[in-house]
């Protein structure tokens, strides 16, 4: 049996209620308009590729090649494209394309290291589909919007204070809901009650089918923000880059990417980096997509010059940090699931926008009722319990 709650016990838990709900509010006011844009331009970029290929498909289709057809000599590619970069630029890495009729694109990176010109190639004829600033393409320019929101330093402070809200947000609207969940349940949208409650129902069910993209999302973008801010404020100019490896010495490296794919039978190539500064050698990065979230990605390092194999990083064997590191971007994005992962992303991605305005309307609606009533306060409780 348990025993009743004395009259102080009761107050200093509605006390707490009420600062948890107060904390709740001006969050979701103060930070709402960020978290709407974070969530509908993380929601896209979950699904960027198949949403490119249908508003470009100039860049992003090609032809598929004859059975038993191999790719394009790379080396010869990015010489050519090397004539074709701005002054100054070197390559920095392939993304190849999923599946036979996607094309390849190749990111070259300035002497400044964040300025990237990039070219989509038809990686079976080596044809160039396009070529220019990364930054004047579309998902370029949304990712920016999304950690900075194209403004700098300042930008990512601004996203990271959001990423942090939407874990308090989390929290203290499960602290609020936490003896109503049975409610819900029962009763999970009341019907002619008015606007008011209908956003109420709608903020609540939506809270509580979303939990984990505001946890999962909320915190690691807060730890992306934790390891990029202090970089940001730092006033000593970047390293200078080393002189740009020269094309010409660059081995061929098709049997890199045949060697990747002998050692990881399965495994999806996502990227091969090139030489573009001093210490890095021919990385060929593979993804295992079925594997678990702290085992998705392995690599293979190559000597660019003799195209000699220096070694190989297993997923399954990296230590205990670089696990923790490389779980942040497939739990933040998505992508690296499969295809109903990644679709599940791209819905969930979109419930703070959906939480911040449901939460904006029952706030509105308030107000509205209060000076409909002649500026009578309506109790708090009375909001919070959607009445």
């Amino acid at each position: 049996m348990t025993t009743p709650l004395s009259p102080a016990q009761r107050i200093r838990r509605w006390n707490v209620f009420l600062w948890c709900w107060r904390l709740h509010r001006w969050l979701g006011l103060g930070l709402g308009v960020v978290l709407v844009l974070l969530s509908l331009t993380g929601s896209l970029l979950v699904v960027h590729e198949e949403w490119e290929r249908l508003l470009y498909p100039e860049r992003h289709v090609v032809v598929a090649p004859e059975p038993g057809a191999g790719r394009s000599p790379l080396v010869p590619i990015l010489q050519r494209l090397q004539e074709k970069a701005p002054e100054g630029f070197r390559p920095l890495r392939l993304e190849p394309g999923h599946g036979m009729t996607a094309s390849d694109k190749v990111i070259f990176v300035g002497p400044d290291r964040t300025s990237r010109w990039s070219a989509f190639v038809n990686p079976w004829t080596g044809e160039v589909l396009w070529s220019g600033s990364d930054q004047s393409l579309i998902t370029p320019w949304l990712l920016h919007l999304h950690m900075h929101l194209q403004a700098g330093k300042w930008g990512y402070l601004i996203t990271g204070l959001a990423a942090m809200a939407l874990v308090f947000l989390g929290l203290t609207g499960l602290w609020i809901t936490r003896d109503r969940w049975a409610t819900l349940l029962r009763r999970p949208f009341r019907r002619g009650r008015g606007g008011r409650v209908a956003a109420s129902d709608l903020h609540k069910w939506v809270g509580m089918g979303s939990l984990y993209f505001t946890f999962v999302l909320g915190g690691t973008g807060l730890w992306f923000a934790i390891l990029i801010i202090p970089g940001q404020f730092r006033t000593e100019p970047p390293a200078e880059l080393a002189p740009p490896f020269d094309l010409k010495r660059l081995a061929p490296l098709e049997p890199a990417l045949a060697a990747a794919a002998r050692e990881f039978p399965g495994s999806e190539l996502t990227r091969v980096v090139f030489p573009w500064d001093r210490g890095i050698q021919v990385q060929v990065r593979v993804l295992h997509r079925d594997a678990p979230v702290w085992a998705k990605q392995s690599r293979m390092e190559f000597n660019p010059a003799t195209g000699d194999w220096l070694r190989t990083v297993r997923a399954s064997e990296a230590s205990p940090a670089e696990k923790w590191r490389s779980i942040l971007a497939p739990l933040h994005f998505g992508f690296y699931g499969s295809p109903t992962v990644k679709w599940l992303y791209a819905l969930g991605g979109l419930a703070p926008a959906v939480l911040a305005a449901s939460g904006t309307a029952i706030w509105y609606l308030r107000r509205r009722r209060a000076r409909t009533a002649g500026n009578q306060v309506i109790p708090e409780w009375a909001v919070v319990g959607g009445r």
